[in-house]
C-alpha cells in the first residue's frame, strides 16, 4: 500500500505540473475509501514510467469526473493510467461532462458508453471500442507477434491494409492487435 502512494504521488505530481503547462480543460477525480486522489489527464499527461496499478482487490469505488473534455481523450487517459490495453478509441467524438462511478476502470468505460452511445467488449485482455454511429461489421480480435521484425514496422506495413483505428501496437510485448473484418484477415493471412 505505501509503494502504491508514492506512485500515486508521483504521478499526481507529474501530471499536475504537465497540466499547468498545457493549461488542458480535462480534470479526472479518483476517489478511494483511504483518501482522495485528484488527477489532470490531458492529451500527453499520462505517465508511460507506471507499468500496473493493483487491482481493486477491496472493491473500493472509483469515481471519474470530466468537464467539457474530449470523449476520446477521457477513454484513453483512464486506459492509459490502470495499464488497459485499447483498440478503437479514434471512432470516439466530441466533448462529454460527467461524473461516473465503478468498482474498476473497465466498469467506468463500459458506462461512459452507456452514457455517450459506445460499445465496450474485452477480447484477449483488449478492451474493443466501437461507436454505435459507425456500421456494425462482424470483426474479431487478431494478434500478431512477429519474431524478426518490430511490432512498429509491421504495423506500418499492415497501415495499408487496416485502418489505424482498428490496430494497436504492443511494443512491451511485440505484438500488433488488430480488429479485423473477416476481408482484412484473409489479406493480412497473405
Amino acid at each position: 500500500m505505501a509503494k502504491n502512494r508514492v506512485i500515486i504521488k508521483i504521478v499526481i505530481l507529474i501530471v499536475a505540473l504537465i497540466y499547468f503547462l498545457l493549461a488542458q480543460p480535462l480534470v479526472v477525480t479518483g476517489n478511494t475509501t483511504e483518501d482522495k486522489v485528484i488527477k489532470n489527464v490531458g492529451n500527453n499527461a499520462t505517465n508511460n514510467s507506471v507499468k500496473s496499478v493493483e487491482p481493486n482487490k477491496d472493491k473500493e469505488t472509483i469515481t471519474i469526473s470530466v468537464r467539457n473534455a474530449s470523449l476520446k481523450d477521457t477513454v484513453l487517459g483512464i486506459c492509459r493510467s490502470y495499464g488497459i490495453s485499447v483498440i478503437g478509441v479514434e471512432s470516439l467524438k466530441g466533448n462529454i461532462t460527467a461524473s461516473v462511478k465503478g468498482e474498476s476502470p473497465e466498469e467506468i468505460i463500459k458506462e461512459l458508453g452507456r452514457l455517450y452511445h459506445f460499445t465496450v467488449t474485452k477480447q484477449h485482455k483488449t478492451l474493443l471500442i466501437e461507436s454505435e454511429d459507425t456500421a456494425l461489421e462482424n470483426r474479431e480480435l487478431y494478434v500478431v507477434s512477429p519474431e524478426h521484425l518490430p511490432a512498429e514496422s509491421l504495423s506500418n506495413i499492415m497501415g495499408t491494409v487496416v485502418k489505424n483505428d482498428k490496430m494497436a501496437v504492443l511494443s512491451e510485448q511485440n505484438e500488433v492487435i488488430m480488429h479485423l473484418t473477416s476481408g482484412e484477415k484473409r489479406r493480412v493471412e497473405t
